[in-house]
């Protein structure tokens, strides 16, 4: 998969900062909620058979999802954002809309117990792992 531009980079972080200012406090509240993690845009690239989107992982105090992006905000048309089904080589996963500052974010929770993660090296980790099993075919 090829890299993203420093312009792609800036409106993930850009997102992650939103949507960690919008949910933080409800994410302490939550039993789940884990001090050491943070909101984060993880393994990124182009989605494959889909052009014009990038697909990562979207890491937050409290879990872990798959998660899909338009390649430029310009591209989101926020009036009609619905439910996205996202086939990928492990199966297909149906991506629920957030709305954020002209933009939309689709994530489909994957891991909602982060306990055993240790610190965000170890959360990056997890994410390559994760991303590497959706993007690969059952054997």
């Amino acid at each position: 998969m090829s890299a993203l531009s420093m312009e792609q980079y800036r409106r993930l972080e850009r997102l992650a900062r939103e949507f960690s200012d919008r949910h933080l406090r409800a994410f302490k509240a939550r039993p789940e909620f884990h001090p050491r993690l943070a909101v984060d845009a993880l393994c990124f690239a182009p989605c494959p058979g889909r052009p014009g989107w990038l697909v990562g992982a979207w890491l937050t105090p409290c879990d872990l999802s798959l998660a899909l992006v338009r390649e430029s905000a310009e591209a989101c048309d926020t009036g009609t954002a619905g439910p996205q089904v996202l086939e990928l080589p492990r199966g297909e996963f149906e991506l629920e809309p957030e709305i954020m500052a002209g933009d939309i974010l689709w994530r489909c929770l994957l891991l909602n117990d982060l306990g055993d993660v240790d610190d965000m090296g170890e959360a990056c980790r997890l994410a390559q792992r994760l991303m590497d099993k959706v993007m690969t075919a059952p054997e």
